[in-house]
């Protein structure tokens, strides 16, 4: 054989040798693309390829191909069906906190459900508004503030045991709130209306305000003040006090005296005061402040102390102004970081951080509402975030579950409401002699069975099934045999003889001599749900058949 030969032999028995090899390394079972290129146990890098019988049966490299080729199967990393929550890593955006938990991860079942037994439960104290009974969470108010409660200003308090709403801080309407919105008020702290001391027909001085909200004069100067006559206006006039003593006005002991015309009773001692108890006529009693202090006054702040006489000395409290990091003034709307518990969200705003320019509010910083601020703020927005506007699945007719909100475009989707049929039944079943109380789904309030007439029964029972194969409720009308009371049927007449009856008779001290007639007629008209004297409890002898 010549050389040649021998030499090409050799190389195709080679090539045979390493094709087997190549083969025997491989998976068995192949994938093919139109172009008849078989593959197994990788990517083919091209389109509309898929598995043979054999490569499919032996799962060698479907996963990989039906990716490549387009036919999505669970297990391929991609939420690409319909009945697909979740597949591997991909969980198509949702989180634990979507499903109305407090945090966690979620994990991917192999069939490609999702399980939350990672996800930790939303509690109270969790800092988010995510439960029923929820008013508040930490600083989540879900938008509400002191005013929206009715209170002039001040802030909420979230009790942290059960999540509730306290407007402890909050300022009530009324005398104190720095605003004269009362028919009674006359001024409110440093408001005074501006009504001014001349106004009144005063010479001069400085108006003040009492605490109930009435004006006071008593820095007012009246004019013809001071040529020691008393004259209209004035109580006194220097070291005229007009016979009037400390005492004469109310007070235990003390020395009267006289200022711009009027009593200066500085130096009077109330009656109880000292005592440190307030009483009616005082205003504080030594530290007891009666839980004053100088910016509930209209001050800007300062150190609220209590006079001997027992009325407020604001000597050391600071006058309100712009400026003074308190809101406290009529026309003021913010100052520095007092905004009257009004935020953003507040103002319709998605959220941001208010700012005071002047006192009054700027919303510059101030984020524009959109969907995923966590707030119902925008007329499309039927949710955002755990905020479903009072909407639920009850609402949309299920019986229970739990709303989802798209976060893309904060629709509602009712994909995890339930409808489970529930019926139950008191007397567990057509029970004519009982009566029950049923309930399932369909009905508002529960129903009992109830007497239609003396003699039919309207049972309610849970002996009706669905077409899923579930009970639910079933109206029957019984007719009763020894007629219908009370939501249930009477059980049988008894039966007894007369001499029974009067034996009953001659031990309830009736008589013994007793006709038939006589004992029927005693029967229906005396017995009937009377009081047995025998056994000493309440007795029912239906009309009797004496034999």
């Amino acid at each position: 054989m010549p050389k040649r030969v021998i030499t090409y032999s050799l190389i195709v028995i080679l090539l045979l040798s390493l094709s087997i090899t190549f083969v025997n390394a491989q998976k068995p079972g192949t994938c093919v693309n139109p172009s008849g290129v078989k593959y197994c146990g990788q990517k083919s890098g091209v389109s509309n390829c898929y598995c043979d019988a054999v490569c499919e049966k032996n799962k060698d490299c479907c996963v990989d191909y039906k990716e490549v080729c387009g036919t999505p199967i669970c297990g391929d990393g991609k939420v690409n069906q319909l009945n697909e929550q979740c597949d591997r890593n991909d969980f198509d955006g949702k989180t634990c906190e979507k499903f109305d938990y407090e945090g966690g991860k979620l994990i991917c079942n192999p069939d490609c459900t999702i399980s939350t037994q990672n996800c930790t439960i939303a509690v109270c104290g969790d800092g988010f508004i995510n439960q029923p009974n929820e008013k508040c969470d930490g600083k989540d108010f879900d938008g509400a503030t002191c005013q929206k409660f009715g209170y002039v200003r001040g802030k909420l308090i979230c009790n942290p045991v059960d999540c509730t709403i306290s407007t402890l801080n909050c300022t009530p309407i009324g005398c104190g709130d720095r605003v004269i919105n009362q028919p009674n008020e006359q001024c409110d702290s440093s408001n005074l209306g501006g009504k001014t001391c001349k106004e009144l027909g005063f010479s001069y001085g400085k108006l003040s305000c009492n605490p109930d909200c009435t004006v006071s004069t008593t820095n007012c100067i009246p004019k013809g003040c001071g040529d020691g006559i008393l004259q209209t206006g004035e109580q006194c006039d220097n070291n005229n006090l007009g016979g009037k003593s400390c005492k004469e006005l109310g007070y235990s002991y003390g020395k009267l005296s006289c200022s711009d015309c009027t009593f200066n009773t500085t130096n009077c001692v109330p009656v109880g005061c000292g005592d440190g108890k307030i009483q009616a006529n005082e205003q504080c009693d030594g530290n007891n402040l009666g839980g004053k202090f100088c910016e509930k006054l209209g001050f800007a702040g300062g150190n609220l102390s209590c006079k001997p006489d027992c009325t407020f000395n604001t000597a050391n409290c600071a006058p309100a102004r712009c400026g003074d990091g308190f809101a406290n003034q009529l026309e003021e709307e913010c100052d520095k970081n007092d905004f009257n518990g009004v935020s953003c969200t507040d103002l319709g705003f998605s959220g941001g951080k208010l700012s005071c320019t002047d006192c009054k509010i700027s919303t510059t910083n101030c984020n524009p509402p959109a969907c995923g601020d966590g707030f119902v703020n925008q007329p499309n927005e039927q949710c955002d975030g755990f905020r479903f506007a009072g909407d639920s699945c009850k609402k949309r007719g299920y019986t229970g579950g739990k709303l989802v909100c798209n976060p893309v475009d904060c629709t509602i989707s009712t994909h995890f409401c339930t409808n489970e049929t529930k019926c139950t039944d008191s007397d567990h079943g057509k029970k004519y002699y009982v009566k029950g109380i049923s309930y399932d789904n369909t009905t508002i309030v529960p129903v009992e069975d109830t007497c239609k007439d003396e003699n039919t029964l309207i049972e309610y029972s849970c002996t009706k099934i669905d077409s899923k194969g579930k009970p639910v409720l079933n109206r029957e009308e019984y007719k009763c045999p020894n007629g219908c009371k009370n939501g249930a049927c009477v059980k049988e007449k008894p039966v007894i003889t007369k001499q029974d009856f009067i034996d009953y008779i001659n031990k309830s001290g009736v008589g013994a001599s007793i006709t038939k007639e006589e004992a029927l007629n005693y029967a229906i008209n005396k017995c009937h749900g009377g009081y047995s004297p025998i056994t000493g409890s309440a007795i029912t002898i239906m009309p009797i058949i004496i034999s």
